[in-house]
């Protein structure tokens, strides 16, 4: 007969798991729009391959080709339809959906691109952390047009906080020692795993 209490620990620790890679999911966000290095460094395992559309290569690779690519431009990348399968107590799959806007110089003026796609990701965990060992984006879909918006005037002129590489983004007038964005991958794994159960799930627990 089934242990009411042990489903229970297995569900919970199954919840645990999911918000640990949806939290990985976000931080490559954020590192990428706040071209956060050392936060993205800590998304990808070293031995990570990303299949990046119009790129493919290791972590390190990847890292030094985005930052290089988005030097100059203003993006925004936003995640949804996260899909996390558990595969075992050390490896999981993911399907999110993801829109990244681009803003950029051209000779003509500044250009609007919005890709929409998916992040095909395997995850590894070691120790008590989840990253990317592999991933895969899929483009589903893209626009492009001529920038609309004027930053020198009008409405939205001068605004005091807008978005800008780190250190410069007001999300980092929040940083205090110990709690900025810096730590806030390694704080919510600490309070998450100080409730860890055991070496991971039971067999048949995956979810």
């Amino acid at each position: 007969m089934t242990n009411p209490s042990s489903t229970q620990t297995e569900k919970l620790q199954a919840l645990l798991e999911r918000e640990a890679i949806s939290d990985v999911l976000k931080f490559y966000c954020r590192a990428l729009d706040r071209r956060d290095r050392a936060l993205m460094e800590r998304v990808y395992w070293p031995d990570a391959i990303d299949d990046h559309a119009t790129f493919r290569g290791t972590a390190a690779q990847f890292i030094d080709y985005a930052f290089a690519h988005t030097a100059g431009m203003t993006t925004s990348h936003m995640i949804s339809n996260i899909l996390i399968e558990l595969r075992g107590p050390t490896a999981s799959f993911s399907e999110c959906y993801f829109s990244a806007y681009h803003n950029f110089a051209t000779a003509t003026g500044r250009m609007d691109r919005t890709v929409g796609g998916r992040y095909l990701d395997l995850f590894e965990k070691r120790g008590d952390e989840w990253r990317i060992i592999r991933r895969v984006v899929c483009v589903d879909w893209y626009t492009e047009h001529p920038a609309t918006s004027v930053w020198e005037s009008g409405r939205y002129a001068n605004l005091p906080a807008r978005g800008k590489a780190k250190p410069d983004d007001p999300l980092y007038a929040f940083s205090v020692p110990g709690h900025g964005p810096d730590a806030s991958m390694q704080s919510a794994e600490d309070s998450r795993f100080e409730r860890k159960q055991g070496d991971g799930f039971p067999a048949g627990s995956q979810g």
